[in-house]
């Protein structure tokens, strides 16, 4: 799958139509296909407040504008493990972020280096309240959801993979397995 966004007019989400477990191991590879600029993020364990599926047509619509994802009617963890943001120069960080609200609650050394053009194989494992992220196996992410920010620990919900507006990936080989906690 290519995620581009024609003319880079808009910011936009793709949600995976399965619902996945509290704990699962989800792997994909991407390949930049725009070294000028981009922002790539994973939301996982997303929801609506009350629980509902974030395709639940009782949510208001969304149009890939970032408030409407983390500020407003979903939940989510959504970590960003690729940043060359040209209006943000040299954000040297991965960031974890637990929503509604835009909490910051881990960071990490960068995921993908704004000048790769190389396959890069991203792991995502999430293990009840334990969240790691990995690129190429390389750790980026590690970290427990203790309840203490943003209320209790989010459970099973929705995969989607955003960019934005200037952003273009090649995606394959995206798979998810249900883990043990």
């Amino acid at each position: 799958m290519t995620m581009a966004s024609p003319g880079e007019e808009m910011h936009h989400v793709y949600w995976c139509p399965e619902t996945f477990p509290t704990s699962f191991v989800a792997q994909w590879e991407m390949q930049n296909q725009h070294l000028e600029a981009g922002l790539c993020i994973v939301f996982f364990a997303a929801t609506g407040l009350a629980g509902e599926d974030v395709m639940d047509p009782s949510l208001p619509n969304r149009d890939g504008t970032f408030s409407q994802y983390n500020n407003e009617a979903l939940q989510n963890y959504h970590i960003s493990y690729y940043a060359h943001n040209p209006k943000l120069p040299g954000r040297p960080v991965a960031r974890l972020r637990k929503n509604p609200g835009k909490n910051i609650v881990n960071e990490g050394p960068p995921g993908i280096e704004f000048t790769s053009d190389r396959i890069h194989k991203i792991t995502l494992i999430k293990e009840g309240v334990h969240i790691r992220l990995f690129v190429d196996e390389r750790p980026i992410i590690d970290w427990s959801d203790t309840g203490e920010i943003n209320g209790a620990p989010l459970g099973a919900g929705k995969i989607g993979l955003r960019q934005m507006q200037w952003t273009q990936f090649h995606y394959r080989n995206f798979k998810v397995w249900e883990a043990s906690e």
